[in-house]
């Protein structure tokens, strides 16, 4: 039996302590300002769920929102003293399918280059990869 007065005195305590938090959830106010509002971020004890018809993206929104964004979060606020664990489970993709995106994405975001995947692969002869960009793709080991 759950005794009502320490169930809420923990559920008071928690309000309390996250009123004096700067961090209480991995914050999407800077990436959605006014879904924010209504999906403020990563919470724990909480799940999602990313639905929609088939190839409209759900797996970028979902790389977008629940691996980029916290390792960027945690990488660029480190006196937060959030720490986060990821359990990946594609089953679209192996896993340097998913780094090889993964360098795309970092290359954009560092220097404002598109390169696509297919590109990075040098999928098309006409589009090989410049020296430039490998040495790009060199600099994403550690991201």
């Amino acid at each position: 039996m759950i005794n009502n007065d320490s169930l809420f005195q923990r559920a008071l305590k928690r309000i309390e302590e996250n009123r004096n938090r700067e961090h209480n959830c991995l914050s999407f106010e800077s990436l959605f300002p006014k879904f924010s509002e209504y999906l403020p971020g990563i919470m724990q004890k909480t799940s999602y769920l990313i639905t929609a018809s088939s190839k409209v993206g759900k797996t970028q929104i979902g790389d977008f929102m629940f691996l980029y964004h916290p390792y960027n979060f945690v990488k660029n606020n480190p006196d937060s003293k959030i720490k986060i664990k990821i359990f990946y489970f594609s089953l679209e993709m192996d896993l340097e399918s998913k780094i090889t995106a993964g360098i795309s994405k970092r290359i954009y975001e560092n220097d404002n280059i598109v390169v696509p995947v297919n590109q990075i692969l040098s999928m098309n002869r006409k589009n090989r990869l410049s020296d430039d960009i490998y040495t790009r793709i060199l600099g994403a080991e550690k991201y």
